[in-house]
Order: C-alpha cells, then structure tokens, then sequence
C-alpha cells in the first residue's frame, strides 16, 4: 500500500507541477498579447492622412444579426459612446429589414441599413462592391465587427432533421467565417472583432447537439484567428454567453417561453463583452454561470460532461 500510496502522490505531484507551470506560462503569453495590441492603440491608427482634398471619414462598427437581441444591444450600446470604439457610423445587417429600419430610427450616429441573408454569397458579393467604392472614395474602414447572427434547435437530432441542422451549420460556422473573412481586408490596426459564441461551445450537450458543435467550432475559429491577426493589431474575442432571457433565442430553440435557471440579459450581456473588447480579452464569460461552465468544462472529460449536460438540457 505504502508503494501505491508513493506512486500515486508522485502522479499528482507532477501533473500538479505541469499543471502550475502551463498556467503560468499562458499567463505571460496572454500579456504579452495585450500588450501588443495595446501598442497598436497608442500608435493613433486611426489618424486622417493629409490631403488636398476633402475625403469623407467611415468608421464602421458591423454587426449583424442586429434585428434583435444582442444584436440590436450591441448597437444601442455602441451608438451611446461611439468615441470609446472610434466609431461614427453602424451598420446593421440581419434579414428583416423592418426591424433594422425601426432600430436605425433610435441611433443618433449615422446608421446604414443592410437587409442581407448572411448565407446568400450573392448578396455578400453585392456588400463587398460597396465597401470597395467607399473605401476608393472616402477614408473607410471596419472598426468593428459583431457577429452576432445564429440560431438554435433543441431536441434530439432525428428530432431536429438533417434540413435544421445544416441550417446552424450554415448560419453559425460557415457565414461567421464569410463575414470575418469580408471584413478583414477592411480593417486596419485596433481593429476588433467579437465572435459571439455560446458557454454551449465547451462541452457536448445532448439535445443541443449540432448547436453546441456549431458554438464549438466558432470558439476554436475565433482563438485561432486571435493568434493569427495579433501581428496586423487586429483584436478578437470570443464572447461566450450563458442562456439569454430577454431574446427570441429561448423561443426558437425550445418552443417555450421558460427561462432557464440563471439566464442572464442582454443589457449585462453586452456591457461585460463590450468592456471585454475594449481590453482585448481572448475570451468574454460574460455572466458568473459561463466564466464556472468555462472553467469545470476544463477539468471534466467530455465523456462525463456530455452525459450531465444530457440530464439537464433543455429538449
């Protein structure tokens, strides 16, 4: 028993000492990284080149799925210190164009309405000419992006059917990385941009199946990409929400008007991204029960998390 008993205290001991000394480490490397895009800030990017002639200034903040939600959060926050984002235009762009024209009315910067469905290359190639016109004409580019659009099934995924599911697949993952991808040749640096993705994202849940894989695969896209544009000065969170009350998000998903035990809303939601953003952070848990999911998802295998999270999903 005393050799068992040594074996087993050596094992913790070094995954223990592993453990410290990799925290330690990403620690540093995570200051260092806000260090250098708080470099890129000081540097005043943003200054207005000299010339003979009068050029019109477009800062833009993009987001889209703006109709609702923390969508149209986001823009009313933006839109109420737009001088902390260096912003002094919105653009809002999401399918229902009545909702955006009715937001639009409520902000005092200049507001551009895009009525675009995200999963029509089509249209994305429309928006692409236009930012490329402006760009030749005026002083433009694309301060910030925030993509917000998405949407979730629950239910078992035979439930669900293959026709929704590619739908998440779609909306989540593939038109994300369109639009990241469209605004980036725009985007200078101090540029930010926040992927909105889900506490759903850290562990596989049963009866949220495709949903969580989809906010997965955004979270791993967005710290990935975060490595790959610190070098440009171009910040980007990922911003990981626990259920959201006061969205249409909970209706969709589940069909019902419950609300999950400790949901959040959206106006807190969006004050701890957003601060999260102007500090650069890699990942934003904006509410105490998605900075503990991010936290324990760590240290479960996904095994054992999958079945929990299949106890308590919502179907």
């Amino acid at each position: 028993m005393n050799i068992v008993s040594d074996i087993w205290i050596f094992i913790t001991a070094v995954i223990g000492s592993i453990a410290v000394i990799a925290g330690i480490i990403s620690a540093v490397i995570y200051l260092a990284e806000k260090a250098s895009l708080r470099r890129t800030r000081a540097q005043k990017t943003w200054r207005i080149p000299q010339t003979s002639g009068i050029r019109l200034i477009h800062r833009v903040a993009l987001i889209t799925g703006a109709s609702s939600g923390l969508g149209a959060e986001f823009a009313r926050q933006i839109d109420r210190h737009p001088e902390k984002y260096d912003v002094n235009e919105i653009w809002l762009l999401a399918r229902r164009g009545d909702r955006l024209e009715k937001l639009a009315d409520e902000l005092r910067i200049a507001t551009r309405v895009l009525a675009v469905d995200m999963t029509d290359d089509a249209a994305l190639e429309g928006l692409r000419l236009q930012c490329e016109e402006l760009d030749k004409d005026s002083d433009f580019s694309i301060v910030m992006l925030v993509n917000c659009a998405g949407f979730g099934k629950s239910g078992n995924s035979r439930y669900v059917g293959a026709e929704q599911e590619a739908a998440m697949v779609r909306l989540n993952d593939e038109a994300a990385v369109k639009i990241t991808q469209f605004c980036l040749p725009f985007m200078r640096k101090g540029a930010r941009i926040a992927e909105i993705c889900s506490v759903a994202g850290f562990q596989p849940i049963p009866g949220l199946n495709v949903y969580s894989a989809s906010k997965a695969f955004l979270y791993s896209y967005s710290r990935a990409l975060r490595i790959e544009l610190i070098p440009s000065g171009i910040s980007v969170t990922a911003v990981c929400p626990y259920w959201v009350r006061d969205t249409e998000f909970i209706s969709v998903a589940t069909g019902e008007a419950k609300h999950p035990f400790l949901s959040c809303r959206t106006e807190k939601v969006v004050t701890r991204a957003l601060s999260s953003l102007r500090r650069h952070h890699a990942v934003s848990t904006p509410s105490l029960v998605s900075t503990v999911d991010r936290l324990f998802c760590g240290l479960i295998p996904d095994a054992l998390l999958a079945r929990i999270c299949g106890l308590f999903s919502l179907r």
